[in-house]
């Protein structure tokens, strides 16, 4: 790491840092971060180390990382880790990691980074998370032919005059926050969405850099 005085482009500290990153890993993330990416220079490592690689036909590149490169653990064991490129812009499109946890669920996270563009540069301003946890069984006690509604379209609907008649017999129960789906399955849908505020873009002079890494 490099602290400098951006004031007087004098370099403060040059501080070693260790890391037990996995190169090809580190390599994606320093092209994914914000903007642009070198498509080329991933190309030529992922070749060099034999990884799957293919073109949808959809404008997608397409680079499926081995399971070797991420070790099961007692909590989870990935068995998926694909990562998407969009040809066209230059841009990471989504990244795709399917894992079986200890419990018995199957994850997978689907993640999709939002850009705009600012003078025609794509820079990153948000990012799109979906978790999609499958238990592996239902649970016990529940009777065969419960009633699953998927959506608000599957609920029966009734008459005004036959709810107020169920409402005065003392019938009607309010459910708050109503749960679809199959209520013996644990199995569930997280979606997260991070939109940045404040992006400022780096306009330091090139010769800053160039101190940086002499």
């Amino acid at each position: 790491m490099i602290i400098f005085n951006p004031l007087t482009g004098v370099i403060e500290y040059r501080l070693p840092l260790d890391t037990e990153e996995i190169p090809f890993l580190k390599l994606l993330a320093n092209e994914t971060g914000l903007t642009r990416i070198n498509l080329s220079m991933i190309r030529d490592e992922a070749k060099r180390l034999s990884f799957n690689m293919i073109e949808d036909g959809k404008g997608k590149l397409l680079l499926e990382l081995p399971n070797n490169l991420f070790p099961a653990n007692q909590l989870e064991n990935v068995i998926r880790h694909r990562v998407s490129f969009n040809l066209a812009s230059e841009t990471l499109s989504e990244v795709e990691i399917i894992k079986n946890l200890s419990d018995g669920r199957k994850e997978t996270t689907t993640t999709t980074p939002i850009y705009e563009l600012n003078n025609g540069v794509p820079i990153k301003v948000g990012m799109l998370t979906v978790i999609e946890s499958k238990s592996a069984s239902l649970i016990e006690g529940f009777p065969d032919d419960r009633k699953i509604y998927n959506s608000i379209d599957d609920i029966p609907t009734m008459s005004l005059s036959d709810y107020e008649r169920i409402k005065d017999a003392g019938n009607v129960t309010e459910i708050k926050d109503f749960k679809f789906g199959d209520p013996a399955d644990l199995s569930f849908t997280d979606t997260i969405l991070e939109i940045y505020q404040d992006i400022e873009i780096n306009n330091a002079p090139d010769g800053l850099f160039r101190l940086m890494f002499n």
